[in-house]
C-alpha cells in the first residue's frame, strides 16, 4: 500500500490528465495508511480493552440475567390467565332438529382459566428484594473489574513509555561512548592516552549494550501484555502526555477517607452482607 502511494506521488506531474475518478481513488489510498499510523492514547487503549475483556462481557451477561430474574420474581405473584378455543366441524351431521342438536355440524368451544398463587407471607417480597440487591452487586462487580482493567492498561502504557525512553537514553550514551572510544584510540596512537583507557571505555559500551538488550526484552514483554489486554497491534504507537515537572499539591487526607464508602469493593461487601441477611431472614 505505501510503495504504491510513493510511486503515485513521484509521478503526480504525469497524472494531471487523468480522470477525476482516478484522483478520488488516489486520495482514498492515501487516507487509509495515515489513519492506521495514528497514535493510540490511554483512552483509546482503555476502550479497546473494554471491548476485548472477557470478564467485562461476562459481567454484562450476568447483569442481564439478574434483571431477568427480577422480572420473573415480579411475575411470580401476579395472576395467570390462560385461554383456549377450538372449532369442530363435521360433514354429514344429523338432519332434522333432533340430529342437529345431538351432533351439530359446527361446534365452537372456548375455555378461559385464571389462576392466582397462594399468599405465602412476605417470602415473595424478600425474594424480589434479594434479587434486586443481586443486580446491584453484579453492577458493582462490573465497576470493580473496569477499575482494575484501567489500572492494568495504565500500568502497561506507562511501562512501555518508560522503557522506550530508557532505551533512547542508553542509545545516546552508547553513541557518546563510541565517539569517546574513537577519540581515545586516536590519542593512544600518538601516545597521549593509554590502551587501558580504551579498553575501559569499550567495557562500558559493552555493559550498556547488554542493558539495552535487557530493556528491549522487557519492552517486548510489556507490548505483548498491552496487545493481550487491548487487542491492538503490538507495534502500535502510543501517545502519552508528559507529567508535570512540579510537585502537585495534594488534598488533605480527609478527602481520601471520605471516598472510602464509594469504593466498588466496599459497596460490594455491603451488598453481600445484605444478601446474607436476606438468606437468614
Amino acid at each position: 500500500m505505501v510503495p504504491l502511494q510513493l510511486t503515485l506521488i513521484l509521478t503526480r506531474g504525469r497524472l494531471q490528465k487523468m480522470k477525476k475518478t482516478r484522483f478520488t481513488l488516489f486520495f482514498l489510498g492515501v487516507i487509509g495508511p495515515v489513519s492506521m499510523l495514528s497514535a493510540a492514547t490511554i483512552s483509546t487503549c482503555y476502550n479497546a480493552a473494554l471491548r476485548q475483556s472477557e470478564l467485562i462481557l461476562e459481567q454484562r451477561e450476568l447483569i442481564l440475567q439478574s434483571r431477568e430474574k427480577i422480572v420473573q420474581a415480579q411475575a411470580a405473584g401476579a395472576p395467570t390467565l390462560t385461554g383456549t378455543a377450538t372449532i369442530f366441524t363435521q360433514a354429514g351431521a344429523g338432519s332434522g332438529d333432533v340430529g342437529s342438536s345431538i351432533s351439530p355440524a359446527f361446534q365452537p368451544v372456548a375455555k378461559i382459566t385464571a389462576t392466582h398463587p397462594l399468599f405465602r407471607g412476605f417470602r415473595d417480597s424478600a425474594l424480589l428484594r434479594q434479587t434486586e440487591r443481586l443486580v446491584s452487586a453484579q453492577v458493582t462487580i462490573k465497576h470493580q473489574a473496569m477499575a482494575l482493567l484501567y489500572l492494568q492498561v495504565l500500568e502497561s502504557v506507562y511501562t512501555i513509555t518508560s522503557l522506550e525512553r530508557d532505551i533512547a537514553n542508553i542509545s545516546t550514551e552508547i553513541e557518546l561512548y563510541g565517539r569517546r572510544v574513537s577519540d581515545l584510540k586516536n590519542r593512544a596512537q600518538i601516545g597521549r592516552s593509554k590502551m587501558n583507557d580504551v579498553l575501559a571505555t569499550q567495557s562500558t559500551v559493552a555493559i550498556l549494550e547488554v542493558q539495552k538488550k535487557q530493556l528491549e526484552a522487557q519492552l517486548s514483554a510489556a507490548r505483548d501484555t498491552l496487545a493481550f489486554l487491548t487487542g491492538l497491534a503490538k507495534d502500535t504507537r502510543l501517545e502519552v502526555p508528559l507529567p508535570s515537572t512540579g510537585v502537585p499539591e495534594l488534598p488533605p487526607i480527609a478527602t481520601y477517607l471520605s471516598g472510602i464508602s464509594d469504593r466498588p469493593d466496599v459497596i460490594l461487601a455491603q451488598y453481600q452482607l445484605k444478601l446474607a441477611d436476606d438468606e437468614v431472614a
